[in-house]
């Protein structure tokens, strides 16, 4: 993922998405590049169907 001042995630919300910036070489490697976005379900509006999980 992208991150924006603050170390925060660089994100957008549209209805009952939120979208998430990602870098797509570090995703992708050898693949491709740039950035790109991927949708994840708004968790306050549907909680349990996110697509996104925290890996450490």
């Amino acid at each position: 993922m992208n991150l924006v001042t603050g170390n925060a995630v660089n994100s957008y919300k549209s209805e009952n998405y939120i979208w998430v910036e990602i870098d797509l070489s570090r995703s992708f490697p050898g693949e491709l590049s740039g950035n790109g976005w991927i949708a994840n379900t708004d968790l306050v509006n549907t909680p349990g169907l996110s697509s996104l999980a925290y890996c450490s």
